[in-house]
């Protein structure tokens, strides 16, 4: 057999044993979402929802606050469009 198409046999091989070795992961200790605390589900909440804004504000948006509502924009024109949208949507 040619030594490259071995090389890449065997390289895939320990690929496929490394991915399936999960000795490592201890799942009886790991808990699902259900079993989190009120607090602990509320702090993860708050961490995504940081971390959205975070990412917006990379992309170049801004802060803009109309009558207590806060609104993440591109521009001011754009700002108040989606404001007087929120206003005026009908409730479901």
């Amino acid at each position: 057999m040619n030594s490259k198409i071995y090389q890449t046999m065997l390289m895939y091989a320990m690929a496929g044993l490394m991915l399936n070795d999960t000795s490592h992961l201890d799942r009886s200790i790991a808990k699902t979402y259900e079993d989190l605390t009120d607090e602990e589900k509320q702090n993860i909440k708050r961490y995504y929802e940081a971390r959205k804004k975070e990412l917006l504000f990379k992309k170049g948006l801004k802060e803009f606050c109309f009558g207590g509502i806060t609104i993440i924009a591109l521009n001011e024109k754009n700002a108040k469009r989606k404001y007087e949208k929120f206003v005026n949507q009908k409730p479901a």
